[in-house]
């Protein structure tokens, strides 16, 4: 239960005492310091007194300022602030002397954020953010949910709604690597959900994503419509509209994105193909505070020499990904899956040697694809 008075905000906690109120800050310090006792642990009883802590783009300096205070109040002396798209950015190898526009597509269990960032120099600045507090893949499995439901009740079945959320979370994470799910239905029926039935039952939570990717981009100065009418005039060889300088790099990160029918969303709005890459967008953010934490610590003495560490830690994750690459690959079957979802063992694992990942192809690549 909350519990508040005046600008004060805290957690009534019973198991403390009777009275036992924590604030935000103690709240946040306590999962600090379990995710600090395991990392200590892993290190072979380390103690650790640093550490790289991620916020959201949007994060102000007052939250931002909390965030430090639950460090300081977990055991931590000194604490870094990474906001989340550049420790993406950072993990997925964008090379940040080059001079390129980033956009970062962050879609979670129950919260969706957008950022687009300018990078080159050395340096990575957040150019805009936006997105949506209370949209996410949970929104996705509420969807279907509701269509297990709805078939259930046809089938003159009673119905559970926490049952049929697990049902429909089930079914979504596994049409992530298959082409469709059977999934179990009362009375020892099954109901098959396939990749474009997904994408039709969860139309509505898609267009919601729409919205806050629009404002994000033209913030950016990129005309979404007139990038997907170039790419569909391209396909018909005819010209295009002025669109604005596109994106270099559309990187994915969040559970829900392993979702096809959220790629698919991805590369229709910003008309050009995304490709799976070797990171894990369950991990990419840690990932990319590790990157940093690396060179904070010495590892690299420069921001500039974020590539060849970023190989290290790349080539580490990469055999693992190429095994789950292979499976996904097999499940897809002759018949391939929509757009984007092929899998390159031999491309990942050059990619993984040369620590760069080209996450989104060029428009000039899909010119030698068949589509």
């Amino acid at each position: 239960a909350a519990a508040g008075g005046g600008d004060v905000v805290g957690l009534r906690c019973p198991a403390l005492g009777p009275d036992a109120v924590l604030t935000p800050e103690e709240v946040s310090s306590r999962v600090l310091r379990r995710l600090l006792d395991s990392a200590e642990a892993f290190a072979g009883g380390a103690k650790i007194t640093r550490a790289v802590i991620t916020v959201p783009a949007y994060f102000d300096d007052a939250q931002c300022d909390a965030t430090i205070a639950a460090g300081e109040l977990a055991g931590l002396e000194k604490v870094k602030l990474l906001r989340e798209p550049i420790a993406a950015a950072l993990a997925y190898g964008v090379d940040v002397d080059d001079d390129e526009t980033v956009f970062v597509f962050d879609l979670g269990g129950g919260t969706f954020d957008v950022s687009v960032l300018d990078v080159g120099g050395g340096t990575v600045e957040v150019l805009a953010t936006g997105g949506d507090a209370h949209l996410g893949g949970d929104d996705l499995d509420v969807a279907i949910a509701r269509w297990l439901s709805k078939e259930a009740r046809a089938l003159g079945a009673g119905v559970d709604p926490r049952g049929a959320t697990l049902a429909a979370r089930r079914a979504r994470e596994k049409l992530s690597a298959a082409m469709s799910v059977d999934v179990p239905m009362p009375g020892g029926k099954k109901k098959t959900l396939t990749r474009p039935l997904l994408e039709k039952v969860c139309a509505g939570v898609l267009r919601e994503l729409r919205l806050p990717v629009e404002i994000a981009a033209d913030a950016a100065g990129v005309n979404l419509e007139a990038l997907q009418s170039n790419a569909s005039k391209k396909k018909n060889g005819g010209g295009g509209r002025r669109a604005g300088r596109p994106f270099d790099h559309i990187l994915l990160v969040g559970g829900a994105t392993k979702t096809p029918a959220v790629r698919r969303f991805v590369e229709n709005t910003f008309g050009r193909r995304v490709k799976p890459g070797l990171v894990n967008p369950d991990e990419v953010v840690a990932l990319g505070a590790a990157v940093h934490a690396g060179a904070l610590e010495g590892v690299a003495a420069e921001v500039e020499t974020l590539g060849p560490m970023q190989a290290s830690l790349i080539r580490a994750f990469a055999r693992r990904m190429r095994k789950e690459a292979a499976a996904a690959a097999r499940a897809e079957g002759e018949g391939g899956g929509g757009a984007g979802d092929e899998w390159d063992e031999d491309a990942m694992a050059a990619a993984a040697e040369a620590a760069g990942l080209d996450v989104v192809d060029d428009e000039d690549d899909d010119d030698d694809e068949d589509e």
